[in-house]
């Protein structure tokens, strides 16, 4: 579940525009242009292109450290955010009601204005067993 607030959107229009979609109808933040599941803001957020259905890549993957094993996931988040926040969450309920502590590991520049983010949980599977990440995409909302 992807969480999405926007507004005041600069670099996020122009991204639109290059695209050839217009933001106030199938360039909308809410819209899926090419109908892949993912919003156009998520897909400006981590760096996809929002006419291409390829659902933008996170990585799952474990890290073993001190000889507990931790959940992490790998993702790619465009540098020029424009006020967009890009906010990896954990949960220990797939309702994503009951929150959990996370650890972020790097940040890897791409050299493609976009940057490589690994995000670790800060539990061990030892002690919750099940966990459950998610990417929350929220712009601040325009002063009136």
């Amino acid at each position: 579940e992807i969480e999405a607030y926007f507004s005041a959107l600069g670099s996020y229009n122009a991204l639109m525009a290059q695209y050839h979609l217009d933001p106030a109808t199938d360039g909308a933040p809410a819209q899926d242009a090419d109908g892949d599941g993912a919003s156009n803001l998520l897909e400006f957020a981590l760096g996809s292109d929002p006419t291409v259905p390829n659902v933008a890549d996170v990585h799952r993957s474990i890290m073993s450290i001190d000889g507990e094993r931790y959940p992490a996931i790998a993702f790619a988040r465009r540098k020029a955010l424009d006020g967009t926040l890009v906010a990896p969450k954990l949960f220990s309920d797939g309702r994503f009601s009951a929150p959990l502590p996370t650890a972020e590991v790097s940040v890897t520049d791409n050299a493609d204005g976009t940057e490589t983010v690994i995000v670790r949980s800060s539990s061990p599977l030892s002690d919750q067993a099940e966990q459950f990440f998610r990417i929350d995409v929220t712009k601040p909302e325009p002063l009136p």
